[in-house]
């Protein structure tokens, strides 16, 4: 291995000929009169704390008619398989769903990409906040869209939108 002082003209790991290793300090870097140096606002500056947040991706099967015709978007875990009253499964479709777990809301898996989910038929919403949290390792118990509404489990607190009067009383 070379030195800083070996002017042999070799070269080795990040070292090329006639390179010597120089270290310098703010005080030693030669400044112009006109130029001032500024020294940090907060010299000794505290870590931040982050909450930590997980995101899960799940695919999720949902009827396309009643996405875009019918009642809306209400996704399931697996596909819809042809049963004994004739339906026919042609109609489904797939998309990945991505959910976020967060310190801040420990409470609750939030949707946040894709289309808003309505709410879950059946037992389709429990499977979801069950398979989410197992592999998080978690307990949540609520599941909310992308619009911030509670869509799991289903109560008549959360159970449709409520507008919000903004308007002043006299």
């Amino acid at each position: 291995m070379l030195s800083d002082d070996d002017d042999s003209g070799h070269s080795g790991p990040n070292h090329s000929p006639s390179t010597h290793c120089a270290v310098s300090t703010a005080h030693s870097i030669p400044v112009p009169g006109h130029i001032t140096i500024l020294q940090p606002q907060n010299p000794n500056p505290k870590p931040m704390c982050v909450a930590r947040e997980i995101v899960l991706v799940r695919k999720m099967y949902f009827d396309t008619y009643e996405k875009e015709l019918g009642d809306g978007f209400y996704p399931q875990l697996t596909p819809m398989v042809n049963n004994s009253y004739g339906y026919d499964s042609t109609g489904y479709d797939s998309v990945n769903i991505q959910f976020r777990w967060s310190e801040s809301y420990p409470d609750v898996w939030t949707q946040i990409d894709n289309s808003v989910i309505y709410g879950f038929d059946g037992k389709y919403g429990k499977e979801l906040l069950h398979s989410l949290n197992e592999e998080a390792n978690i307990t949540a118990t609520q599941i909310s869209n992308a619009g911030g509404r509670i869509i799991h489990p289903k109560t008549i607190a959360n159970s449709s939108y409520r507008l919000i009067d903004t308007r002043t009383r006299i």
